[in-house]
């Protein structure tokens, strides 16, 4: 089930929801013809219910007003035959935050920031900024440390903690949050099963080697504690 919920942003949601973790609003539209919740506050975000890794992800997905969004979902209902889930976009900072089960338990590794080189709703991580190396979007973002003072890192911990226990997640995760305008921490998504690799985008490379881990380590760790949960 944890693995469920972790893949299926529909189902993500929710249980974010349900369980009064912030998250910025959202809807789920499968038809086009739903109604527009009156609440959004714009600019906001198209994205596809059932893929990952910024498929479908651009900068025409993002919309200013509801005219734009509705025209939008229809376009990308018709095009991927499945689901789109429309969220308010946050162009605050963002941060990728690993937890990892150790023997002495579940633990916060030091958030990894994503740094933009572009501000407003250029600054998000579309298909293109993440993967096609040819485009001019590619080296609009990095990753590094995050500057946090102790209360946010105190309030980042205690927020990441409460979505692990209550997604069901084990072993480790990635927590993927920006701050909104008023520098509240959102969480956009909870990832069950985050790509490993010691490439030095990952933000989960940037946080195990600010606690004096390598690859092998951080994966060893990661084994040690399917051992820990399945000793006969």
């Amino acid at each position: 089930k944890a693995f469920e919920l972790g893949v299926d942003k529909i189902a993500m949601k929710r249980h974010l929801d349900e369980h009064n973790l912030p998250t910025p609003r959202w809807q789920l539209f499968t038809t086009g013809q739903e109604e527009i919740r009156k609440d959004f506050t714009y600019p906001v975000i198209v994205k596809l219910a059932k893929e990952h890794c910024s498929i479908g992800l651009g900068k025409a997905s993002i919309v200013m007003n509801a005219q734009e969004l509705i025209v939008l979902v229809a376009k990308q209902l018709i095009t991927y035959h499945e689901p789109v889930i429309a969220e308010e976009f946050l162009s605050g900072r963002e941060f990728q935050i690993t937890l990892l089960e150790k023997q002495m338990g579940l633990v916060m590794l030091p958030p990894a920031e994503v740094m933009y080189k572009v501000a407003g709703t250029k600054a998000m991580l579309s298909y293109e900024s993440r993967w096609e190396e040819d485009s001019p979007d590619f080296h609009t973002s990095g990753m590094a440390l995050a500057k946090l003072t102790d209360e946010q890192l105190h309030k980042f911990e205690k927020i990441c903690k409460v979505a692990f226990l209550a997604f069901g997640f084990t072993d480790f995760t990635r927590i993927d949050a920006r701050l909104n305008d008023r520098d509240e921490f959102m969480i956009l998504e909870a990832n069950a099963n985050p790509g490993l690799s010691d490439h030095p985008l990952y933000g989960m490379t940037v946080s195990y080697k600010a606690v004096d881990m390598i690859f092998s380590d951080f994966v060893w760790e990661i084994i040690e504690s399917c051992l820990r949960r399945n000793t006969i």
